[in-house]
């Protein structure tokens, strides 16, 4: 007798990204293999280290990032941007002082816990042009063509439907709008790839 199990790739990394954010957010503590913090802005050059000193607390100890996304292209006063899997906050933020008072940032992200810090950040912060809205990259509920630029940093390795999850990026953009994402590439197969864990996925 054989049995098959059918594995839902998007919903098991779902949960798993949701579990170990929630955790990192709730005990104040992140850590990642990737660049991180204060330190990981640092070296991936988004910025003087005055502006950088400057971001809250509540939304720079949960950067993480595989690049600088807002270095792949100008953003420029009065733009509309989105942060597609926003975390804490650190590059919609960077990116509304970018946009000026003219633009707006919308992040976006699916884990509840992470999102409480970048809104307290921001409020610590005074700045009054982004928002912040929980949601699945998989389906976010903004208006199509709402947005001139949309960056990404690290997320797309972690959604097993990449196909349907540019769709609605794409969707989201106006016509010749930018996409800027860093992310991570899968060179060579792996026997372990269709077990998602922690392991893989998120270290």
């Amino acid at each position: 007798m054989s049995v098959s199990q059918v594995c839902d790739l998007d919903a098991t990394m779902r949960a798993a990204v949701q579990e170990k954010y929630t955790r990192m957010a709730r005990r104040g503590r992140f850590h990642f293999h990737y660049p991180s913090g204060r330190a990981g802005l640092a070296g991936l050059d988004y910025g003087p280290a005055e502006l950088i000193d400057g971001l809250p607390g509540a939304c720079a100890m949960g950067f993480c990032g595989v690049g600088n996304a807002l270095g792949l292209g100008d953003i420029a006063p009065g733009e509309r941007v989105c942060d597609a899997g926003c975390g804490t906050g650190t590059e919609a933020l960077l990116a509304a002082g970018r946009v000026g008072p003219t633009g707006r940032v919308v992040g976006f992200d699916l884990v509840p816990a992470v999102l409480d810090l970048a809104r307290q950040g921001c409020r610590r912060a005074g700045i009054g042009n982004v928002d912040f809205v929980l949601a699945d990259v998989l389906d976010v509920p903004l208006a199509d063509g709402e947005f001139d630029v949309i960056v990404s940093n690290g997320v797309f390795h972690m959604i097993a439907d990449k196909g349907r999850a540019l769709a609605e990026i794409f969707r989201l953009l106006r016509p010749g709008g930018r996409f800027q994402v860093a992310d991570l590439t899968l060179l060579a197969g792996s026997d372990g790839w269709c077990r998602p864990n922690e392991a893989t996925f998120f270290q």
